[in-house]
Order: structure tokens, then sequence, then C-alpha cells
């Protein structure tokens, strides 16, 4: 069968146990796939669905991925020659994923899992396919409970001509986060583990102090430790923190960190100058009352943006 969803082209087939998408082809930059196709949950994802066919382009131009609930089965290949893929939603529920899913999904950076606090087999799969910097976020009970930064790394075999074989290198600190999985569960103790060893290694320090942030901004299973180390790293340079939060128009975190970390006014004020900058007003009322500069009550505000 095949028609017309969500403004998505599908292909599809149905069964006793629910339907199978087997082709995709989105027309901008957003798909969200049905739930329930023929009064049948959709429950798996074909190989190849969102692959060219023969004589097609590659969908280059999808940025953001919605599948639904009810997935159970993604094939192999599912999603090879989305290069422009940068988000993905999926529920924790979705644990068969075949081979190569992501295949050429070499711009897909964020990633939101909901149902379950731990991310379950699906950031599993995500985090361990996936060799660049991701920042995954996981829902449960609608809440965002917690977000993670897993860091880039990068595999090279070189050739070792006097022993005659390849040998394998890991460059970069991302490894341990991406592997931080038992029987496909994340560990917090492992990926906060990796921690000090990251910080004697060669690493994007953008990126660390995102990372540690985001384990403190939301500490579950954070062990007094860890939380010690990330803060010795994070609140030095609540500055960057501060612009990084601006920029991502985030004032519940921005509010958090001036209350947390209390950065000096010098840092609060290149921040507000930023947020005037890029008009985010919400951003500027919070740094203009963090520096005492806001007016009293009962004055007009006025921002000069």
């Amino acid at each position: 069968m095949e028609g017309s969803v969500n403004g998505l082209d599908l292909v599809w087939e149905t069964g006793a146990g629910g339907a199978a998408i087997l082709r995709v082809k989105a027309a901008g930059h957003t798909a969200v796939l049905p739930e329930e196709l023929g009064g049948l949950p959709v429950t798996a994802l074909g190989g190849r669905a969102f692959a060219p066919a023969a004589g097609e382009e590659p969908q280059r131009e999808l940025r953001e991925l919605t599948l639904p609930e009810t997935l159970e089965h993604v094939g192999d290949y599912a999603f090879y020659g989305c290069t422009g893929l940068e988000r993905v939603r999926v529920w924790a529920g979705t644990e068969d994923w075949g081979s190569g899913c992501l295949m050429n999904c070499r711009s897909l950076k964020h990633l939101e899992v909901f149902g379950a606090s731990d991310g379950g087999g699906a950031l599993a799969y995500f985090a361990g396919e996936l060799a660049g910097e991701l920042d995954a976020a996981v829902f449960a009970d609608g809440q965002l409970v917690l977000r993670l930064v897993f860091p880039e790394y990068i595999e090279s075999y070189e050739n070792n001509d006097p022993a005659h074989h390849f040998d394998f290198h890991l460059y970069g600190p991302g490894f341990p986060y991406h592997s931080a999985f038992r029987r496909k569960r994340l560990d917090l103790g492992l990926y906060d583990g990796a921690w000090e060893e990251t910080l004697r290694r060669e690493h994007d320090p953008g990126c660390i102090l995102r990372l540690a942030w985001c384990r403190l901004r939301y500490p579950a299973g954070l062990s007094p430790r860890a939380q010690a180390g990330y803060e010795a790293y994070a609140v030095p340079r609540a500055g960057a923190v501060l612009s990084w939060l601006v920029r991502e128009r985030d004032a519940g975190g921005l509010s958090w960190t001036l209350e947390r970390f209390r950065p000096g006014q010098e840092a609060v004020a290149e921040a507000a100058a930023l947020a005037r900058e890029l008009g985010a007003t919400e951003a500027m009322a919070l740094l203009l009352e963090a520096s005492g500069q806001r007016r009293p009550a009962g004055k007009a505000k006025r921002f000069d943006l």
C-alpha cells in the first residue's frame, strides 16, 4: 500500500502484528512518522526506508525526524543517505536496530529519547553507532531528566611496515563515553568515571564544558566526587557557560547557572551584551537582574536592542 501521510510519501505493508513502513519520501526539512496505518500500529521501519531508490537523489534536505512510540524494529541502513539529518526523536522502547541504520548520517548531533529515565536501548544504539559529538536529552513522564554530551572520537588504522600489520588508534576523549553502557543500558558510573582521563587527553574545551554543565544541571546518579570534579572545571568558566546559554535561548538553564555558579559581574556584563546583540530579551532580563541593574518597580522598562 502507498499514500501520503503527515506530508510524507509512504509505502507500507500490514500484517497480524502491525504495519511496517517500507519506503519514506520526505518533501521538507521535518518528518514525523505516523503511529498508525490502516488501523494498525506502526511497529517496523524497513531496511533502507529513507535510502534513495535507483535514479533518485539522497534525502539530504531532511533535518529533523520523529519516530513513533509504537516502533519496535528499524531495518538495516534505514536512514542511509540522510546526510543533513541533525536531530532524531525516538522512544526508549525502540530496541531492535539493524546494521548501519545511521550510516552517513554525519550531521546528526542531537538525540531526544522519551519514555525511560536511562534512555533505554535507543540511547545505547545511537551512542554506539555515532563517533561524532552527540547531545542527548532523555525524557521520562514528560520531564527532561537527563542530558548527556558524548564527545567525539576518531578511529584510525595506520600501517606498521616493520611489523607487517596495521596499528589501531583512538583519537579524542569520546570513546569511553560512547561505550558507557552495560547490556544496552546506560551506566552513569562509567560515564562519569571517564572525566579525569578526559582532562588529561587532548579535548575540545567547549564540548567538555557543556558535558560538565549538563551533568551538574541534571545530576541523576551523580556521585559527590564526580560533582566536585565537574564543578571544579565548570564554575571558573561561568562566563563561557553564560554565553553558550544565551545563544541556546535556554532561560531556565541561565537562571539556574546564575544561582548555582554565582558568576562575577564582568562575566554577567559580557553575557548581557551578547543577549542585547542577539535580541534575547528573556536572557537580558535575567542578566540585568543578576547584575543589579533592573529598574525599580513602577518604572517603565525599555530595552535598547
